[in-house]
C-alpha cells in the first residue's frame, strides 16, 4: 500500500463514493481499485463544482473529495475553490504537489500557500441561512415560525430552508427580492439571523441598521458581528439550538403558540399577491422572442418541486430566478453567489444529480456561462448524468452596455453567438431549440424523459434581453 492507497482507504471509510477529478493524480487509480468512482471532467474547476453541488444537495452528510494535477491543475481549480470557501461548502480538495525539494521554489504554484487566503419586539423577522440546511433544521425552523408567527426570509445560500409556499415565507433576499422582503425589513425592529453569517455582498440584500436590534445564531464565532452589529449572539448548531427554543416556547406559549393571530399571515399574503400581480404580465408573457420570466414560470409549473433541484448561474439567470422560483423543500434549490464565476451552475447541478439520481435536476444559464463550461456536457454524457440545462439565448451579455457604451456601440463587445442545442447534440446529449412560449413546457418534458435514461439535455430558448429585475432596496440603505 502506497500513500495514495492509504488516503483513498480513509476516504472510503468516511463514506466517499465519487471522486470528481482531472488527471494526473495518483488518487484516481487508487480510488478505482477500491470502488470509489472517478468522475473525469474536461476542466479542473468543474470537478470542484460537481463536488460543490453534491455536498450542498446532501448538506454535507455524504462526504466528497476532489483531486487534480499539481501545478497547472491546481491553478485552474482556484476559482472553484474560492467559490466553495466563500459559501462555506465542506469540500475536501486533494491536489497533487511538487516533489518535496521543489515545493515553494519559483515559479511553482503552491496550492496550500495560495488557497489559505482565498418577544418584547413588535415586528421581528427571521433571516434563515444555509446553516439551517446543513444542520437539517428546517422542521424546527417551521415550528419556531408557526409558534411565534414571525415571518421568514431566506438568504441566497439558504433558499429552500423554509418552504416558500408557507404563509409566513417572504422569499429569498438575494440581489433581487420579492417586495415582501423589503416591506418587512422596513418595518422590523428585531432581525434574527439563524444559521447565517450575515455577510455583506453585492448579491445579498443589505439589511437596515437604524432602530433595529440584531440577534445571530451561527456555529462559528468568526461570523459574530462580522458585517453587522450584533446585540445578542449564540454559537451553536442550528438544529439542537432551535429544538431547544421550540421546547421552551411550547412551555411558555402552549403547543399552539400564537397561531390564532393571523395578522402577520394576512399581511404576508397581501404583499405576495400584490408582488405577483405586478410581475404576472412578464411571467405569463406570450411575446416573441420569449421573455426569460416566462421560462422560469413555466419551469416551475412543469416539475414536481418536491423532487426537483434547480440552480441558477451568475448574472441575469440568478437575478431573474431567485425572486420568482418558489422552492418547497430543503435542497430543492442550490443558491450560490458570494463569488460569481460564470458556468458554476452546470457543475453544481451535475453534482446534485449524482447525489440524488432519482430527482429532476435543472440549471438555468446564459450564453456567456455556457461558453465557459459547455464542453462539460460531454462529461455528463460519458458518465450518464441526466440533467437538463436551459440556455436562455438572447445573443448578448446582458447589462454590459451600461458599463461599456462606446465599446459596445463601436465594436459590439456585448454580442454573442452560437447554436447551443446543436453543440449539445454533437456531444451526445439531447438538444432542442424553443422559439415559441407554448413550446417551453413540452420541450422540458421531452428533456426530462431523456434524463430518465441518463442522457443530459440542453433546451435552448430564444429570449429577449430583459433588463427589469425586482431590486427595490429597503429604506436607509
Amino acid at each position: 500500500m502506497n500513500g495514495a492507497d492509504l488516503i483513498v482507504e480513509i476516504l472510503k471509510r468516511e463514506g466517499v463514493e465519487i471522486l470528481p477529478a482531472f488527471p494526473h493524480s495518483d488518487l484516481i487509480e487508487a480510488a478505482a481499485k477500491v470502488g470509489v468512482r472517478p468522475i473525469i471532467v474536461r476542466q479542473e474547476r468543474q470537478a470542484l463544482h460537481i463536488a460543490d453541488g453534491y455536498l450542498r444537495t446532501t448538506a454535507g452528510r455524504s462526504a466528497c473529495a476532489t483531486t487534480v494535477q499539481y501545478g497547472p491543475g491546481s491553478e485552474n481549480a482556484t476559482g472553484a475553490l474560492a467559490q466553495c470557501f466563500a459559501d462555506n461548502v465542506p469540500l475536501l480538495h486533494l491536489p497533487g504537489g511538487y516533489a518535496t525539494g521543489n515545493q515553494g521554489v519559483s515559479p511553482n504554484f503552491s496550492a496550500v500557500r495560495n488557497f489559505q487566503h482565498i418577544s418584547k419586539w413588535c415586528a421581528p423577522v427571521i433571516i434563515a441561512g444555509q446553516g439551517i440546511l446543513y444542520s437539517g433544521a428546517s422542521d424546527a425552523l417551521i415550528r419556531l415560525a408557526e409558534l411565534t408567527q414571525i415571518p421568514v426570509i431566506s438568504t441566497l445560500n439558504g433558499k429552500g430552508c423554509f418552504p416558500e409556499d408557507h404563509p409566513l415565507s417572504l422569499g429569498c433576499a438575494g440581489l433581487s427580492r420579492p417586495d415582501g422582503v423589503v416591506q418587512f425589513l422596513n418595518n422590523a425592529d428585531l432581525i434574527v439571523g439563524l444559521g447565517t453569517s450575515f455577510t455583506r455582498s453585492e448579491y445579498i440584500t443589505p439589511f437596515p441598521l437604524e432602530g433595529r436590534t440584531y440577534a445571530q445564531l451561527t456555529n462559528w464565532e468568526g461570523d459574530i458581528a462580522k458585517d453587522y452589529p450584533i446585540d445578542f449572539a449564540i454559537i451553536g448548531d442550528a438544529k439542537p439550538t432551535l429544538e431547544t427554543v421550540v421546547k421552551e416556547l411550547c412551555e411558555r406559549l402552549g403547543t399552539n403558540g400564537r397561531r390564532e393571530n393571523s395578522s402577520t399571515r394576512d399581511e404576508v399574503l397581501a404583499v405576495k399577491q400584490a408582488f405577483l400581480k405586478t410581475w404576472q404580465p412578464l411571467l405569463e408573457s406570450n411575446q416573441i422572442p420569449i421573455n426569460p420570466y416566462r421560462v422560469i414560470w413555466d419551469l416551475m409549473h412543469s416539475v414536481d418541486r418536491r423532487r426537483t433541484i434547480v440552480t441558477h448561474d451568475a448574472g441575469s439567470p440568478r437575478d431573474q430566478t431567485t425572486a420568482f422560483y418558489e422552492t418547497l423543500v430543503p435542497h430543492g434549490y442550490l443558491g450560490w453567489g458570494k463569488t460569481t464565476q460564470l458556468g458554476t451552475g452546470l457543475g453544481l447541478i451535475q453534482g446534485a444529480k449524482l447525489a440524488k439520481p432519482d430527482w429532476t435536476c435543472v440549471n438555468l444559464m446564459g450564453e456567456a456561462a455556457f461558453g465557459m463550461v459547455g464542453m462539460e456536457l460531454e462529461t455528463a454524457v460519458r458518465n450518464e448524468i441526466g440533467t437538463t440545462t436551459i440556455v436562455m439565448k438572447n445573443s448578448v451579455m446582458g447589462g454590459y452596455t451600461e458599463y461599456h457604451p462606446i465599446a459596445s456601440d463601436r465594436y459590439a463587445i456585448h454580442k454573442l453567438g452560437g447554436d447551443y442545442a446543436d453543440i449539445a447534440k454533437s456531444l451526445g446529449a439531447h438538444g432542442e431549440r424553443v422559439t415559441e412560449p407554448d413550446e417551453i413546457i413540452p420541450a422540458l418534458r421531452r428533456a426530462f424523459t431523456q434524463n430518465a435514461s441518463g442522457i443530459p439535455a440542453v433546451v435552448e430558448v430564444i429570449t429577449c434581453e430583459e433588463p427589469r429585475k425586482a431590486t427595490t432596496l429597503p429604506n436607509d440603505i
